[in-house]
């Protein structure tokens, strides 16, 4: 990326980095320790969804009934599946208010892309 097009991203955010506390929390250790642990649980969740909904689907193909427990589960999954969503649509907000322009155009901008 060429240097003008940074100072014109730049020039629409303002500065090029906000809040000096938020920028510091977003790069904290334990701020992306707990971004790495979400993201492997929600990899785990999604993991044990596809297989309870794999399986449910060949039983529905045999002739069998699906039961209680696995329309509840499938309700459970949506739920822990939306907190997910919204965790990451956070962190995201976070890391854009904490490193405006940067977070577009910065050393990281592919990795945030």
């Amino acid at each position: 990326v060429r240097d003008s097009t940074v100072q014109s991203v730049v020039g629409i955010f303002g500065d090029a980095t906000g809040s000096p506390r938020l920028t510091e929390f977003i790069n904290s250790v334990w701020f992306n320790a707990v971004v790495v642990v979400v993201t492997l649980v929600n990899a785990a969740v999604v993991a044990v969804d596809t297989e309870l909904a794999t399986t449910g689907a060949i039983r529905e193909a045999t002739g069998a009934v699906p039961g209680e427990l696995a329309t509840s589960l499938q309700d459970v999954f949506q739920g822990l599946q939306r907190a997910f969503v919204g965790w990451l649509l956070l962190e995201v907000v976070l890391r854009v208010v904490a490193l405006r322009a940067s977070f577009f155009c910065g050393p990281e901008r592919y990795w945030n892309l």
